[in-house]
């Protein structure tokens, strides 16, 4: 079994697989960095699950195409990433599957992140379901909707959504008016102290998708390996990369 896993705004692929390896207490001493092209690559992170009983998963991890300036305000602590530099000062790039710019009525860069992850279905796939954070998870939610799922001629047989989100965007209504995979098995995770995602707003989300809710007290993050054990069946062996 395979997973698409989509990342947050202003994170990627490797920022999303640190963050998994993290709440899993996955050594990351295990990568293994494979060249996929001039620019494209993959990642691979073992993740043992001695409990698990199914077959081994496998979570792509994919890059956002859009490579986007933060417009949020840093902590002291994190000023560093202004200049696209992580805390071992390593280069960093932060990416968003869309951003709003005032004055235009479409968000740039989604039609790019449509195009990117159809090509990624094709080239990279079978894939069985999605896992998405924050705007990530907002995606992935379209992803189950009948009307772009057609599009995309593939449907996920289930979401692992955490702070998810539906997008109000005028662009995206008649996605979520064609309603949701027929038999979609759906799970969403928030946090009752998210300020960044309103937990009634992931709430709202989980009954129009008609999925089981899971909340947690980490605010906007990913849960805890508490809160992953609850989820043994998605997280057994190993995690994977897809970068732009």
């Amino acid at each position: 079994m395979r997973v698409l896993a989509l990342h947050g705004r202003y994170q990627s692929a490797k920022i999303f697989a640190r963050k998994l390896a993290a709440a899993q207490d996955i050594p990351l001493e295990n990568a293994v960095w494979t060249q996929c092209g001039d620019e494209a690559g993959e990642v691979t992170l073992n993740i043992v699950n001695e409990n698990a009983a199914n077959a081994p998963i496998r979570i792509v991890c994919l890059d956002a195409p859009n490579i986007v300036k933060p417009k949020i305000r840093m902590k002291k602590a994190t000023v560093r990433l202004k200049n696209n530099e992580d805390k071992h000062g390593k280069r960093c790039i932060s990416r968003a599957w869309w951003e709003i710019e005032k004055g235009n009525e479409r968000p740039v860069g989604y039609e790019e992140s449509i195009s990117h992850i159809r090509k990624v279905l094709h080239e990279h796939g079978p894939f069985d379901g999605l896992f998405g954070f924050s705007q990530g998870a907002c995606l992935a939610a379209l992803l189950c909707t009948n009307a772009l799922a057609e599009q995309m001629k593939w449907k996920p047989e289930f979401a692992l959504l955490c702070s998810a989100y539906s997008s109000s965007l005028t662009c995206h209504q008649d996605l979520v008016y064609s309603g949701y995979v027929h038999h979609l098995k759906s799970i969403h995770l928030f946090s009752m102290n998210d300020c960044m995602v309103l937990p009634r707003k992931s709430q709202e989300l989980c009954e129009n998708m008609k999925g089981v809710c899971i909340t947690h007290e980490k605010g906007h993050s990913l849960p805890s390996k508490e809160e992953f054990s609850k989820l043994d069946w998605l997280f057994n062996n190993t995690v994977e990369t897809v970068e732009k």
